[in-house]
């Protein structure tokens, strides 16, 4: 199982930025950012998206190097 976590971790982070960017792209009064915290502004919506898929890829980037 510790051979699939660092995919997993690379799979799930692109989940977030493609939902990210499709929920960018559509016009909303509100973006739910994470349990009960919202946003008015898309481009902010957009950027916390970046930066949660961010920490993912790197959690995977360093799951699969301690794995090499």
């Amino acid at each position: 199982m510790s051979k699939v976590m660092p995919y997993f971790y690379f799979v799930f982070g692109l989940v977030i930025l493609f939902d990210g960017i499709v929920q960018f792209l559509e016009n909303k009064e509100l973006y739910k950012l994470l349990f009960s915290w919202n946003t008015t502004d898309k481009y902010f919506y957009l950027s916390i998206k970046i930066i949660f898929s961010l920490f993912f890829f790197l959690i995977g980037y360093k799951r699969l190097k301690v794995k090499s």
